[in-house]
């Protein structure tokens, strides 16, 4: 449990592993709050593998670097069937992605949370928040601003995104980016704003 902490500039191994601001892996558990994670390289807070938990409150993630190979840089990172909630919590300045659920059973939550400035990265993804490989994400009253590729996206193997009150603005490309194969990203009612 982190209360009022920093986690700054990690860099990855020699390996290009690792280089990330704050993790739980394999059955741990994280609270953050009002914790800032700056200067990270990889990802800056992920939640990895089955029966791990995270939750932040009240952070402030910014300026996630990609790796030396313009990899990663994601701000939020919940995948192999972990389960990840950030409230009140600012994404800032990422490089590919602001907040991802990857893997089926993985579960994102965002709450009143801020993802602004996602860069393309060398995938060329630059996506706000999104889902993919039939994980999901829920968003409520979230805004995304100035991302590169989709503000919300689900991808992959029938992901699921649930999005309320959630207003994206300053989205290069496409706004929301569904694909073929039973990914959903469904709206509130009238509650989504582009």
């Amino acid at each position: 449990e982190l209360t009022a902490c920093a986690s700054r500039a990690t860099r990855p191994r020699a390996n290009g592993q690792a280089g990330v601001g704050l993790a739980a892996e394999d059955h741990a558990m994280l609270r953050a709050e009002r914790t800032l994670v700056d200067g990270n390289t990889t990802v800056g807070v992920i939640a990895v593998g089955s029966e791990t938990e995270a939750e932040i409150t009240g952070c402030v993630i910014r300026e996630t670097h990609p790796t030396a190979g313009g990899y990663w840089g994601r701000a939020v990172e919940a995948n192999g069937g972990a389960s990840l909630r950030a409230t009140a919590t600012l994404m800032d300045h990422s490089a590919e992605i602001g907040a991802v659920a990857l893997d089926a059973t993985t579960r994102l939550v965002l709450i009143d949370s801020v993802v602004t400035d996602v860069a393309p990265g060398r995938r060329g993804l630059g996506v706000g928040v999104g889902a993919g490989g039939g994980a999901s994400l829920d968003a409520t009253r979230l805004a995304v601003a100035r991302v590169a590729g989709a503000g919300v996206a689900a991808v992959e193997n029938a992901s699921r995104v649930t999005a309320r009150d959630v207003f994206v603005r300053g989205v290069r490309r496409s706004t929301v980016r569904f694909s073929e194969d039973g990914n959903t990203v469904t709206p509130d009612g009238a509650s989504v704003a582009y």
